[in-house]
């Protein structure tokens, strides 16, 4: 990589680097799978050691994209925007999820239920995946679909294409098999971009994603009577 600017490389550079952690933000729960089948503890470190090395190549490629402008905000202003944000992100999700069970009969997303399929098999695996849901998953997410593929390709006087096509590919990297399915994380990734695009701190955004997935894992723990 020259030391230009990381959005002054070439398009087909930066569309290599995005696809490159489109897929690559796929691995990590490969290897929960691997573990459920063998039991074996070596395939959870493997899943955290591939997070972990994910999250540095991320805020690698972050920095190579330089400082961005940040309008001034108090405390006060960053707490409204992540209540405010998870509200939204809740209500979108209790809206399209009631339409949901009502149309496709699914009580849960695709997406939930191979989270619910690994988490029931043993404990270390459970304990490694809410982990990775309420922390590693937030921060690792939020680098590569707002900070990165936003700042990356868009100008930032830009709001709504960047904020709809962010949306379109996070809901593209969850498992849905219907279009309500698909609409449930579509509408927290152009929320959680929304909060980006106004606030230009990518802590709210992760805030908002960890409070959700937080709530998320409970909801599954509950379930699973732990």
């Amino acid at each position: 990589m020259s030391k230009r600017n990381l959005k002054q490389q070439p398009l087909w550079v930066r569309v290599v680097i995005m696809i490159f952690f489109a897929l690559a933000i796929q691995l990590p729960p490969i290897f929960l799978i691997y573990a459920r089948k063998e039991n074996k503890l070596s395939w959870i470190g493997a899943y955290f050691v591939s997070f972990l090395v994910l999250l540095g190549l991320a805020l690698w490629v972050s920095q190579q994209l330089g400082k961005s402008s940040k309008p001034m905000m108090t405390r006060q202003m960053k707490i409204d925007w992540v209540l405010g944000g998870w509200l939204a992100v809740f209500c979108a999700q209790f809206f399209f999820g009631t339409l949901n069970q009502l149309i496709y009969h699914q009580t849960q997303t695709a997406n939930n239920q191979i989270i619910i399929k690994l988490m029931s098999h043993q404990s270390a695996i459970m304990y490694a995946m809410a982990f990775g849901a309420v922390v590693l998953s937030p921060i690792t997410e939020e680098l590569i679909f707002r900070r990165i593929f936003i700042d990356m390709f868009f100008d930032s006087s830009m709001l709504w294409w960047p904020t709809l096509i962010s949306g379109l590919i996070f809901s593209a990297e969850h498992a849905s098999t219907n279009p309500l399915s698909f609409l449930i994380y579509f509408a927290m990734g152009v929320i959680l971009a929304f909060v980006y695009q106004k606030t230009r701190r990518l802590s709210c955004s992760v805030m908002i994603h960890g409070l959700n997935n937080l709530l998320a894992m409970s909801a599954i723990l509950l379930n699973l009577g732990i």
